[in-house]
């Protein structure tokens, strides 16, 4: 039986029939800008009477957190209620043209509207279908009846998340569109704003009294992204690094003459020295095994940038897996897989980021990703939850009112998204250990562009080397290496390279290494010349009782055609078994440093000018006669 809760809300009037009503205008003076928030004070000189009064800090943008107000006063009185309220007026038009923009606007946020009522009619059937734990539970039912049970409940759940990830796409279709038609009205000019914000603060005061406030809350629709200059001259001098910040904002109001202060950051892209990673060997056609056995997620690098994708299987039987939802925490980004367990998350930016596998029946699996002008491919096994059907939870993509992502769950873990939400709220308040105190007042208006403003500039000791990767690329890269960079304060971002005076593209500034140096990549150097080729002489198969034996063998060549000598580090590797029955012994690795764990090779070696150097490679495989493996 399925019990009907009744809540009865009683509104209160925020304005006391005894209290004096007083509308102020109010100044902004200061900006914190965050990633993706902003910190608002404005300040107000106020003529207060004894007794109370309630003062209206009125014309605030609509993008106001109504939970980070805050009001301070220079002066002693007592602040009694402080609430907030959406002033709305008549828009204001001069031409048919925007008047007809206005009327399809609204009529594609009515749109959303209605498919978002059919993504809660939807929520509310998951939330229906889950009540079936409790039948099972306090019923002794068959293991032919909980088997139907399971089926049933899979197959409702999985129409019922395909059906909300159309509905996501028809919001996102209609998002679209609102927001070309609001880039259409403002680009017109012809338009006022129809609505702004008010904060209502209840104030009593014992004496007449003057009084400055400050008023504080946090806005969307504006942040920053760092970037840098990072410029050289030679590889004798250090390199010269310029801290930008480049603020937006879409607030409705301009920012004019006002004190900033820059607090975080997360920006992206390009021209970085490739990765080599762990490469696993197995059998054809066996599941393979994972590199993380806790999580049940094997990752590896593409070339297909910005996408992580992958599959998700079954542990017990092998198969994909349709339905499980696949997301990106720090990005609030999530798909469901499709009938054959494959995913897609595109448009993804560089950073570091914790991929999340949850589906019905199954304990959640989670692995860090790491992007890097590249793409991720993951291939997921999810194991069984043992806890029984009471414990599993259920979670849904959906888009909430602002068209980013949002999760709704039945039931939430001890660590689950509750831990997300509360870091997501420490952010907005200020979490990050430092901050940049802009020295002169500095202007952004209300447009959404980027503005440029220079943090500061920094010459750190520079160590130079150069640093190859054959299997991945033929090219030589320039490495400049920071000592005591963490002293810098920086934060990932873009920067652009200039070496000898000029632009050679660029890089990705990553600090969240744990070392005491900090690698920037410079870009490729021509002038040195790298090959890697298979010495198919020197490739054999064997076979000896039981056993297959096959030898791999390589040889990298390195010339430098600089005028000067260089130092320089060579990367390649060996497969990693996995399986007992397989084993990779290297024969021959021309003095390179093996990480037996990881099977990467490192080479590092000096070349005088027109000297080229030669590096073999040789290792074997042994495994069971009559199998075949993948590496």
């Amino acid at each position: 039986m399925i019990s009907l809760l009744l809540f009865f809300i009683s509104f209160i009037p925020f304005q006391n029939s005894s209290s004096d009503t007083l509308v102020v205008t109010s100044k902004i003076e200061n900006v914190t800008v965050f990633r993706s928030q902003a910190q608002i004070e404005r300040t107000a000189d106020v003529s207060l009477k004894a007794g109370k009064t309630m003062v209206v800090f009125s014309e605030l943008s609509e993008s106001m957190v109504p939970n980070s107000i805050q009001l301070k006063g220079k002066g002693s009185f007592t602040l009694i209620s402080l609430t907030n309220r959406t002033n709305f007026t008549e828009p204001k038009t001069n031409d048919k043209l925007t008047s007809r923009l206005i009327a399809q606007r609204d009529s594609l946020q009515d749109q959303i509207t209605r498919v978002r009522a059919q993504i809660k009619v939807i929520d509310s059937n998951v939330n229906l279908l889950n009540s079936s734990n409790n039948i099972a539970n306090n019923h002794k039912i068959s293991a032919a009846e909980l088997d139907a049970l399971l089926d049933l409940k899979s197959k409702r759940l999985l129409e019922y998340e395909n059906k909300k990830i159309a509905l996501n796409k028809d919001i996102n279709k209609l998002n679209s569109k609102v927001e070309l038609i609001n880039n259409k009205i403002m680009e017109s000019g012809s338009v006022t704003r129809n609505s702004f914000k008010e904060v209502i603060a209840e104030i009593e005061v014992e004496s007449p009294i003057e009084m400055e406030f400050s008023l504080q809350y946090l806005v969307y629709n504006s942040g920053w992204n760092p970037s840098y200059d990072i410029r050289s001259e030679n590889v004798s001098d250090p390199l010269n690094i310029t801290y930008k910040a480049n603020i937006y904002q879409n607030t409705s109001y301009d920012w004019n003459d006002v004190q900033f202060t820059i607090n975080s950051g997360d920006p992206s892209q390009n021209v970085q020295k490739p990765t080599i990673y762990p490469e696993f060997i197995n059998f054809r056609g066996a599941m393979r095994y994972f590199s993380n056995q806790q999580s049940g997620i094997q990752i590896r690098n593409t070339s297909n940038k910005s996408v992580v994708e992958g599959n998700v299987y079954d542990q017990v039987t092998g198969e994909p897996l349709p339905g499980v939802t696949v997301q990106l925490v720090e990005l609030q980004k999530g798909v469901a897989t499709n009938p054959n367990g494959y995913f897609s998350i595109t448009d993804i930016p560089n950073g570091r980021y914790t991929l999340r596998a949850t589906f019905v029946g199954f304990r959640k699996s989670e692995a860090q990703v790491l992007i890097r002008n590249s793409g991720s491919y993951a291939t997921i096994v999810m194991k069984e939850d043992i806890l029984g059907l009471e414990e599993v939870m259920v979670t849904g993509v959906g888009v909430d009112y602002d068209g980013s992502y949002s999760s709704n769950e039945r039931r939430r873990e001890p660590n689950d998204f509750v831990q997300n939400e509360i870091i997501q709220n420490q952010e907005i308040s200020n979490q990050t250990s430092f901050s940049y105190k802009i020295d002169r007042p500095y202007s952004v208006p209300s447009d959404g562009k980027k503005h440029t403003l220079e943090i500061k500039r920094e010459n750190p000791k520079t160590d130079y080397i150069y640093a190859t990767v054959p299997k991945l690329s033929q090219n030589a890269y320039l490495i400049g290496n920071l000592v005591d960079w963490d002293e810098m304060n920086l934060i990932e971002g873009e920067a652009n390279v200039y070496f000898e005076n000029s632009f050679v593209g660029s890089t990705y500034l990553d600090p969240s290494s744990l070392l005491d140096t900090l690698e920037i990549s410079l870009g490729k150097d021509e002038r040195i010349i790298v090959e890697r080729k298979k010495l198919k002489d020197f490739e054999e198969r064997r076979f000896f009782g039981s056993k297959t034996r096959e030898s791999l063998s390589f040889e990298i060549s390195i010339r430098n055609t600089k005028p000067e000598p260089i130092e320089i580090i060579v990367e390649d590797q060996i497969p990693v078994s996995t399986d007992e029955s397989i084993k990779v012994s290297p024969k021959e690795l021309s003095g390179g440093e093996l990480n037996k764990q990881t099977g990467i090779i490192t080479w590092k070696m000096n070349l005088a000018p027109n000297e080229t150097k030669k590096l073999r490679l040789n290792f074997q495989i042994e495994y069971p006669k009559g199998k075949r493996i993948n590496f």
